[in-house]
């Protein structure tokens, strides 16, 4: 799985994950910009990746809100 994270009002990327494999998590991640104080919808979109060649056969969205203090 990779995942990434996109602002939905501009469609910037805010974090791209490494290659997560299969039964593990990431947990504590940096983001790649940092939008100032405020909450922002976001759409979280999961790729997945196939085992063998590394090619996405599928991914599936999330919209999640982020809280910047």
């Amino acid at each position: 799985i990779q995942v990434k994270l996109f602002r939905k009002d501009t469609g910037d990327i805010l974090y791209t994950s490494e290659v997560i494999p299969i039964g593990e998590q990431q947990i504590n991640v940096q983001l790649e910009a940092v939008p100032d104080s405020g909450e922002y919808p976001l759409t979280a979109v999961f790729y997945l990746l196939n085992t063998g060649s590394g090619d996405c056969i599928g991914e599936i969205e999330a919209g999640i809100i982020l809280t910047v203090d």
